[in-house]
């Protein structure tokens, strides 16, 4: 870019661009572990032509593709990078602080748990494979944790339960407009455990076995006596690393890693990364295009105080 080093730009492989009130406008991006867009680091230019020619020319954008929102709209409940700061995802995502603090309060739990089952077993080769009445009451936990995320979405989504409420036949819809399959955990402490993605396989034609952890959490809860070795360490690890993308997903990875005991821990436990995220998917911020008045040529800025406030779809599934 005219008048910066040519390295300022390394972190930001990813770039956004739109057109509104005369100018042709580009957000920068970051990349992995969960591609952040800032607004903070914004050019824009008096529209000449089409956005793609503009974004090929001046940014040597490689492959563009539209995105599924348009800038300034996101999905009412389901986080997707490009939201920005805490009033942004109360209002995109629609939670009070009340209620996070209190689903924090429950991933606490499961951690401290997962914890207490790691001073005695290392989540590695036949630790993996280990059960017990401790590992069984932690899959409950977890799962049933995941159950009530799950009839939140179906809720939100408007469906409508039969008499004996959702099945995973139901469920299973929401993994593609919850963005599921594409959060994967890691246990940093243990190099031998495996890499969790919790909701990669999730198949609709087979929605309970197709999950195998879940699957593991059926059997121990309907015969624990027949079914106890099913409550693995890694059928554990698996459900709570999906409570864990569920709690992305409903409110921001932001919360996990935030100066808390909770932030603490989970950084010291896990890594959470988005892998290989369709960038068409992700919320593009709408700036106040006609408060700006430096036009003329290229130009750049700091255009977060400028970002609007986001315009909110329903979730269908």
């Amino acid at each position: 870019m005219p008048g910066w080093i040519s390295s300022a730009f390394a972190d930001f492989p990813i770039g956004f661009a739109y057109q509104d009130d005369g100018l042709n406008l580009h957000l920068f991006g970051s990349g992995p572990p969960f591609w952040t867009l800032h607004p903070g680091i914004a050019f824009w230019d008096d529209v000449t032509g089409t956005l793609e020619d503009w974004a090929v020319t001046t940014f040597v954008a490689s492959n563009p593709v539209p995105v599924a929102h348009s800038a300034g709209t996101a999905t009412r409940g389901v986080w997707r990078p490009g939201l920005g700061d805490e009033a942004a995802r109360r209002q995109v995502l629609g939670y009070q602080l009340a209620e996070r603090r209190g689903a924090e309060q429950s991933v606490l739990l499961l951690v401290d748990r997962l914890r207490d089952i790691f001073l005695t077993l290392e989540p590695t080769g036949p630790g993996l494979r280990a059960y017990g009445p401790r590992t069984r009451e932690l899959l409950l936990l977890a799962c049933t944790e995941v159950e009530a995320y799950w009839a939140y979405y179906m809720r939100l989504a408007g469906e409508s339960s039969s008499a004996r409420g959702w099945t995973t036949s139901d469920y299973a819809r929401l993994c593609e407009p919850l963005h599921l399959r594409e959060y994967r955990i890691e246990l940093q402490p243990y190099p031998g455990a495996p890499r969790v993605r919790p909701f990669f396989g999730w198949d609709v034609a087979a929605p309970t076995r197709s999950l195998g952890w879940y699957d593991a959490y059926n059997r121990a809860k309907h015969d624990a006596r027949v079914n106890a070795s099913a409550a693995t360490v890694e059928a554990c690890i698996e459900a709570v690393a999906a409570v864990l993308a569920l709690f992305c997903s409903r409110f921001s990875p932001t919360s996990l890693f935030e100066p808390t005991a909770l932030g603490s821990w989970i950084t010291q436990l896990f890594s959470i990364e988005l892998v290989d995220p369709p960038l068409s998917s992700f919320y593009v911020p709408l700036v106040d295009a006609p408060a700006i008045t430096r036009r003329g040529g290229l130009q750049h800025g700091d255009l977060q105080r400028s970002v609007q406030p986001w315009t909110v779809l329903p979730l269908a599934i």
